[in-house]
């Protein structure tokens, strides 16, 4: 959710959601700050779920906290739908369907180790995806 999100994160997420609705032809409808996941993407009755994580530097991986990535891969399971994870760095946006990850994944305790940023819930476990299992998208 966008407890502790900037500016910059929110307008980092309409970037990204202009890409998808450049590339995919589809609509965006981003979420509201509170909500667990950034957006409901349809095109032509199809329909999809995405989270954006903007990195400040290249990495080769994203990642994904497991709040998220649990609420992305129930709204597959639950819609019987795609819900992508998009990674936007400074090579571009990229992207991987939650349900194709498989084991490909590395559990962290803590996505900031034990460095404390503005509050202590500001640190949760996450999963680590490798950037060889996304697309790029721009």
């Amino acid at each position: 959710d966008g407890t502790f999100e900037k500016e910059a994160d929110r307008n980092n997420q309409k970037y990204v959601a202009n890409i998808i609705k450049a590339k995919w032809k589809c609509e965006v409808l981003e979420y509201p700050r509170t909500s667990p996941i950034d957006y409901y993407i349809t095109r032509d009755g199809r329909e999809c779920f995405g989270d954006t994580k903007t990195a400040t530097k290249v990495r080769t991986f994203g990642y994904l906290n497991i709040r998220k990535f649990c609420v992305l891969m129930d709204a597959s399971r639950l819609w019987g739908c795609p819900s992508f994870f998009f990674l936007y760095d400074a090579e571009g946006v990229f992207y991987v369907d939650v349900r194709e990850i498989g084991n490909e994944v590395k559990y962290e305790k803590g996505t900031a180790g034990s460095m404390i940023r503005k509050s202590p819930c500001d640190i949760e476990p996450a999963i680590t995806i490798k950037k060889t299992l996304m697309k790029r998208l721009s």
